[in-house]
């Protein structure tokens, strides 16, 4: 690829809601004399809108292919969920929405985020509401994207995952939009290395389970289809950083797989295998060998769970289990990261009962192998749930874990830690993950396995260097199996 990674700041896009918290004069918002945008193939028209608190303003799709216009952020439209069609406008169709909230409500295509536009919602009065992002009544999302944001325009990428590790210390809503805000940065990253600009990687891009290059590489996929390029990025993502984290290339790898379950044919909606199959011919395609095949069909399957939670593109349980999908394919290197990457689907249908949930893994009438894998995935979920002090999470989920089918125990066990790795404070990863370890209840195996996983993790996570550090705190006769020069 042309684009260099190490280099200068990444420069301030336009994806992102900074504008809601600018002072600007009322000039810059007056009424817009139309309530309608028009969809066609060069996107949003116009872009922009200036309404009045409780107009109705009509979406129409005037391109050849369905569009579904939705709120930011891609793909959850958390920031405001009540704008969202829940399903795609077919060609010459159109649908209308009243805005009863004022403010700054950023949108795009859900079927091509990389189309985007804004409307501005005045208040009662005429004016434009500015959100205070400390109050308690602000909406987190689009607070803390443009709080990140902010911080990326003014100090680069490393400033801005500095500031997403402050906000996680600082501020306990954060957590639950941390992988989004993650997933941001890395979408505004790609839209400046395809300008040609540089970026800086650095060991704290796994900030927030990765969520950098998901959205760098859903990004990528999206705009340019560039397969050779991903392929490359990816290289050099796990070359620059193979000394400080072994897990980068991987995770580059599995944001190829987000970007490549786009739901973008019609022809698929409705039916899982139909979406999956593309992502996973093109994750062949890039890279057939393991553990680059594995990590990118994860990220394929990690995109239909989503789907099924969210019911979009006519996805819909009915009267299967969430597992059901996973038997339609027979080799092993496909069915093994789709049982894995259930495990969102799973908890959501389990209210994130970690006990109810367990029991879905029960009824896998697969290979067996498949319902430990499940288990271990499925567990490594319910850590982003965990509320400090932890002690009490940590004793009821060993129960939950102890009273599993015989063969389930340990790997319920094993995911545990490897989930408090992936939803723990920026750089401070490893600290839960190993207390974890030392709850009571569990048998000598469990535990000798628990501190499997979570010395695993230290060392895909981390730099030899802190892995070492890390490693010197831990019981002297554990160390060794916990630090490996």
């Amino acid at each position: 690829m042309r684009k260099a990674l190490i280099g200068a700041t990444i420069l301030v896009l336009a994806i992102s809601a900074i504008a809601a918290y600018l002072v600007l004069s009322r000039d810059d918002f007056s009424l817009s004399k139309t309530r309608e945008i028009a969809y066609d193939a060069s996107g949003f028209s116009p872009r922009r809108l200036v309404v009045s608190l409780g107009d109705r303003v009509t979406f129409r799709n005037e391109s050849d292919n369905p569009f579904w216009p939705a709120s930011d952020l891609h793909p959850s439209h958390g920031i405001y969920s009540q704008f969202d069609p829940k399903m795609p406008v077919e060609a010459g169709g159109s649908w209308s929405f009243s805005f009863e909230k004022p403010g700054i409500w950023k949108f795009h295509d859900h079927l091509a985020s990389r189309q985007t536009g804004e409307i501005v919602v005045l208040s009662s009065t005429g004016k434009v509401v500015v959100p205070d992002c400390k109050s308690a009544s602000s909406t987190p999302g689009e607070c803390f994207q443009a709080d990140v944001v902010a911080a990326l325009k003014k100090g680069g990428l490393d400033a801005a995952l500095d500031r997403m590790a402050e906000l996680y210390d600082t501020d306990p809503r954060f957590r639950d939009s941390c992988h989004s805000v993650a997933h941001i940065l890395g979408k505004s990253a790609y839209l400046a290395f395809d300008e040609g600009k540089e970026i800086k990687l650095s060991a704290k891009t796994s900030y927030c389970s990765y969520g950098f290059y998901h959205g760098f590489m859903e990004e990528m996929l999206q705009i340019s289809g560039d397969v050779d390029g991903a392929r490359e990025f990816c290289a050099q993502a796990g070359k620059l950083l193979a000394s400080e984290s072994a897990n980068a290339e991987g995770a580059c790898y599995h944001g190829i797989g987000h970007g490549a379950a786009d739901g973008g044919d019609p022809r698929a909606w409705g039916d899982p295998v139909a979406l999956a199959s593309p992502g996973i011919a093109l994750c062949n395609k890039v890279d057939p060998t393991e553990p680059h095949f594995y990590r990118c069909v994860s990220g394929v399957f990690n995109s239909i769970a989503l789907m099924f939670i969210e019911r979009s593109y006519n996805l819909s349980l009915d009267d299967r289990g969430p597992f059901e999908v996973c038997k339609n394919w027979k080799e092993f290197r496909v069915k093994n990261p789709c049982y894995q990457e259930m495990n969102t689907l799973v908890a959501t249908l389990s209210n994130s009962d970690l006990s109810r949930a367990i029991e879905y893994v029960e009824e896998i009438e697969d290979d067996l192998q498949y319902s430990a894998l499940a288990m271990r995935s499925l567990s490594g979920v319910f850590p982003s749930n965990f509320k400090e002090p932890y002690e009490d999470e940590f004793e009821s989920t060993v129960r939950s874990c102890k009273a599993a089918r015989e063969d389930l125990v340990v790997p319920c066990v094993q995911g545990i830690p490897s989930g408090l790795m992936e939803f723990g404070p920026p750089g401070r990863e490893y600290e839960a993950a190993i207390a974890f370890c030392e709850t009571p209840g569990m048998s000598k195996g469990e535990q000798d396995s628990c501190y499997e996983a979570a010395f695993g993790s230290v060392r895909a996570y981390y730099s030899k260097e802190k892995q070492k550090a890390i490693c010197s705190g831990v019981d002297p006769l554990r160390r060794e199996d916990c630090y490996k020069p």
